[in-house]
C-alpha cells in the first residue's frame, strides 16, 4: 500500500508540473508591451503557490525587462504574486 501511495504522489507531481507548463506557455502568450516593459496581469486558475511562484521566476528569466502581476483564488482566499524586474 505504501509503495502504491508513492506511485501515485510521484504521477501527481509530474501532472503538477506538466499543468504548470501549460500554464507558462499561456501566460507568456498573453505578455504584452506597454511602454517598453513587458507587462502581464491575469488571474490563474492552478491551486498550487509554489508552481506559480516557479512559473513567475521562470517567466522572468526568459523574459527581459518584465511585470508580471498574478492572482489565484480558491474558497477559502485570493493571493496576488507579483514579479517586477528592475
Amino acid at each position: 500500500m505504501l509503495d502504491e501511495n508513492a506511485e501515485l504522489q510521484k504521477q501527481l507531481s509530474v501532472f503538477v508540473k506538466e499543468k504548470a507548463q501549460q500554464i507558462k506557455k499561456e501566460l507568456k502568450s498573453q505578455i504584452e508591451v506597454k511602454n517598453g516593459i513587458n507587462f502581464l496581469a491575469r488571474q490563474i486558475d492552478f491551486d498550487n503557490s509554489e508552481e506559480i511562484k516557479n512559473i513567475l521566476f521562470e517567466i522572468k528569466n526568459e523574459v527581459e525587462n518584465c511585470f508580471c502581476g498574478n492572482w489565484r483564488r480558491n474558497k477559502r482566499q485570493a493571493k496576488h504574486l507579483c514579479y517586477c524586474e528592475r
